[in-house]
This record gives structure tokens, C-alpha cells and sequence, in this order.
């Protein structure tokens, strides 16, 4: 096999979205797999938790049915703007994360991978409370486990067999509350939510050395909130104190939830996963490009991944000049065993026009620093991009983007 060396930065690049609002890949349980990769549909479960008030959780282990988001102190509204992932979350809710989640595998795939799926219409209630599954990995692997067995029935009954063969199903918990999956500039007090995961035999090992996946012939799965924004809960203003605008502190499920199905499909982890250190960054889905877009424009995958995955071409030569268009990706040799992988991003909207520079161009006064500020990302995403965009009209839910690159800081040659 050759080896290569994988350079991966940006040049010509303009100033990045600045999101206050970051993914914490200490926190996320994205553990390595060596599963078999590939399915054809994911069967989701929503489930509830014994309801808890408690100050080291976000929510009391229901779903959210309303939308409330006024600060604790006052009639006003935490924003005025567009709401990421508004309630009420059900059934029909969940369907469109799942749905997003697909556009964005398919658009950055070029139409290669596809897959089908349901929510199963009941919602399951856990008799643990939502702070007794946080506590470790193998605590995550039991609310896996868990909300399965509780399940049982009716996915024997949507499969239509008594013995259901799962090798091509990818099994996503869709939980009540908030993920601990956010990096805050201070100490979180709830502490207790609980990591986002892709779940891993040893999450759910047995005192007979045998797991619980194996013994029930279950090949993947993933675990994830109802939602990553906290403006949904008054904990955001314990989070970020003495804001009067949370609009831009708002992050969407997309990014993180094609971070998981990343594994499932086990695209090369691009970060340190024993520290959270970033490798390529912003410029790859599975590192903190994730988090593009604050979390409904993930970056595409790696050139090296798109490619390994058969879901790109590229064209081939050795040093000199060359020509890319958008997207395109070459393969530079330098050496006998060495190569860079260059490819060309463009992340304008309109003719030499980003959405950076839309909220420039959009500015909106700020009362509490009596001066002028960019113009909220998600009422420029969602109302100034003509059309680009698409949001659920039932749920309100970010399906699709016609560009993945939106999300990306700047334009020009990455590699």
C-alpha cells in the first residue's frame, strides 16, 4: 500500500463565523470501530426518561411539546429571530433531523449513498432518571440497550419477522434533553447530560466477555439529544450570562449527528480522539468541520475519504500547473510513495459574496454596546439566500443546503 502525506489547509480565506458555540470531541464518545460499515436504513426510537428536575441536567427527561424561550426574568424572547429545531419534538420532528441528515449524504456523496428510514411511532420512558445514564461509557451502552429491549415488539413488528436480521440497519436513540456535547467558555453546571455516542461493543460488554450487540446481533448505533440548542432551556443564561441576543448562540443536530453516521460508514477520524485535538479542522466533516454552519452545514468529507469511499473522481498528474473547478479534487505526486490531494472550494452564495458577508452587509443594532453588529447567521442563511436553503415547513427543521461548502470560512485551494 503507499503511503501518502495529507496536507490539509486553506489559502485565500476571509473571516470565519466565530461561533461561540463549539463541539467538545472530549466530551462526544466517538469511539474507533471495527464493525462492518455500510446500511440501508435507520430505525430511530424516541425515549423519554423518569422525570427529574435537577440542576445537573438540562430539561426533566421529557421532550420539549412548546416553544418557550423567554428569559426567566422577562416577557421578551431570548430572539426574535429564526428558532433552531423548535418544538414540539416528535415523531415528525425526528424524521427530519434523520431527513437532513440523508440530503447531506447524498449531496456530498454525488448521489452514491442513500439510505431509507423510520421513527417508530411510540415514545419509550426509561425507569432510570436522565443523570444515571451520563455516568459513564458503559452507562450510554445500557440506554442503548435499554431503549431496544423496551422496543422490541414494535421493531419485530415494523420488520415483519421473529428473527429480523439487522446487518444492514443503523439503530438511532433519540433522547430527551440536551447532549453533553458543547465546549462553554465556563464551567457547565449540568454537568449530568449525557455524551452523544457511537456505540461500541465494549460500551455493552457482559461478565462473559461477550457482548450485548454480538448476543443480539445488533451491528451499530448511535445515541443523541433531542437538540444541541440550549436556548430552549433557561440554563442558557446561566451558560452565557448578561447576553441579551442569544440568535447567534444557537447550534442545529445536523452537524454532529453526520459526524456519528460517519462512523457508521467509518470515514477516517481527521482529530486526536484521545484529547479532542483538532487535524484538518473546520475543513473536514470528521473533525470540527462538523460544527460548520453552526451545525446545519457540515463540511463535506475529506477529498481522501470522498474518494476512498468512490463517491468522487479526481484527476491525477505530477508538479506543474493546473486547472481545478469547483470541487474538483487532484492528485499531486511529489515522490515515489508521496502525494498531496488538492481541491477547490467555494463557499459564495452570490457572486463573491458569502453568508460572513451577507451579515455584514445585514447589520443589525445591538442595545446593550449601543453600536452596529453582523446581522443574525440563521435569518441570513434562512431569508437572504434565495431559496438555497431548505427548512420543513411543518417542523421548522433545516433539511438541506445546496451547497455544503457555505460553511466553510472562505474560498480557494485546500488541500
Amino acid at each position: 500500500m503507499k503511503n501518502f502525506i495529507l496536507f490539509f489547509g486553506a489559502f485565500f480565506v476571509s473571516q470565519s463565523y466565530g461561533n461561540s458555540l463549539d463541539l467538545d470531541f472530549e466530551k462526544i464518545k466517538n469511539l474507533k470501530t471495527s464493525r462492518n460499515t455500510g446500511f440501508s436504513q435507520i430505525i430511530a426510537l424516541q425515549v423519554e426518561f423518569t422525570e427529574d428536575v435537577s440542576p445537573n441536567t438540562t430539561g426533566n427527561g421529557k421532550f420539549l411539546e412548546t416553544l418557550d424561550i423567554k428569559f426567566i426574568n422577562s416577557d421578551e424572547d431570548r430572539c426574535d429571530g429564526f428558532i433552531v429545531d423548535r418544538p414540539p419534538h416528535n415523531r415528525d420532528y425526528f424524521q427530519s433531523q434523520i431527513q437532513a441528515v440523508r440530503n447531506y449524504y447524498y449531496n456530498v456523496s454525488n448521489g452514491n449513498f442513500d439510505f431509507q428510514f423510520h421513527v417508530l411511532e411510540n415514545i419509550y420512558t426509561l425507569n432510570k432518571k436522565m443523570s444515571e445514564y451520563s455516568i459513564s461509557d458503559n452507562a450510554i451502552g445500557e440506554l442503548f440497550s435499554d431503549s431496544l429491549e423496551e422496543a422490541q415488539t414494535d421493531i419485530i413488528d415494523y420488520l415483519g419477522s421473529d428473527n429480523p436480521d439487522f446487518n444492514d440497519v443503523l439503530f438511532v436513540i433519540f433522547h430527551a434533553g440536551v447532549g453533553q456535547d458543547i465546549s462553554f467558555p465556563y464551567v457547565d453546571p449540568t454537568n449530568y447530560d449525557i455524551p452523544s455516542a457511537y456505540i461500541e461493543e465494549s460500551m455493552l460488554s457482559t461478565t462473559s466477555n461477550d457482548s450485548w450487540m454480538n448476543q443480539n446481533g445488533i451491528n451499530r448505533g448511535i445515541v443523541l439529544p433531542e437538540t444541541l440548542n440550549h436556548i430552549h432551556y433557561d440554563i442558557i443564561e446561566d451558560l452565557f450570562f448578561g447576553i441579551d441576543d442569544y440568535c447567534d448562540y444557537q447550534i442545529g443536530l445536523t452537524g454532529l449527528f453526520s459526524l456519528l453516521v460517519g462512523y457508521a460508514l467509518e470515514l477516517p477520524v481527521l482529530f486526536n480522539t484521545e484529547n479532542g485535538r483538532s487535524g484538518v479542522g473546520i475543513f473536514g466533516l470528521m473533525d470540527y468541520g462538523s460544527n460548520n454552519g453552526y451545525g446545519v452545514i457540515p463540511s463535506p468529507p475529506s477529498p481522501f475519504s470522498l474518494i476512498s469511499k468512490e463517491w468522487n473522481t479526481y484527476s491525477h498528474s505530477n508538479l506543474g500547473q493546473n486547472m481545478l473547478d469547483a470541487d474538483a479534487i487532484h492528485k499531486v505526486d511529489l515522490a515515489r510513495n508521496e502525494y498531496i490531494l488538492l481541491q477547490n472550494k467555494n463557499n459564495w452564495i452570490f457572486e463573491n459574496i458569502d453568508i460572513d458577508s451577507l451579515r455584514n452587509k445585514n447589520k443589525i443594532w445591538n442595545e446593550s454596546i449601543n453600536d452596529s453588529v453582523p446581522g443574525h447567521f440563521f435569518d441570513n442563511l434562512i431569508y437572504e439566500t434565495n431559496n438555497t436553503v431548505t427548512v420543513d415547513a411543518s417542523t421548522g427543521v433545516i433539511t438541506s443546503v445546496d451547497n455544503y461548502d457555505y460553511g466553510l470560512p472562505g474560498s480557494g485551494i485546500v488541500m
